[in-house]
């Protein structure tokens, strides 16, 4: 579970979108889903919260007007496959006494 020292966290802006132009879509409700909406002042002052909220996995808002606005979420760490040899010939020197033992350090073998 990451903890709230080695946490990163995204901030994700909502594009405004047109208003909806039907009935049914106008009359959404916030309290239609499972995430938690805060105010900028709130957020504000409960920032350390939201951040704990956010890395346990639940859907943070902050919001203006009671538009949402941005989006907290834990930042992925970007997976990256390692591919062996990837630095072949791209080591263009070695001095010749790249593996002897310097002057004074022969009691450390």
């Amino acid at each position: 579970m990451p903890t709230l020292q080695n946490a990163v966290i995204r901030i994700c802006y909502f594009p405004h979108q047109p208003r909806p132009s039907s009935l049914t879509t106008s009359c959404w409700s916030s309290k239609m889903t499972n995430m938690n909406t805060f105010n900028i002042a709130d957020a504000k002052a409960r920032f350390s919260e939201l951040v704990r909220k956010a890395l346990m996995g639940e859907e943070v808002v902050i919001a203006r007007d009671n538009k949402p606005l941005l989006r907290l979420v834990p930042i992925q760490p970007q997976v990256t496959v390692r591919k062996p040899g990837s630095a072949a010939g791209q080591i263009l020197y070695i001095a010749p006494d790249f593996d002897a033992i310097p002057e004074g350090f022969e009691d450390y073998q």
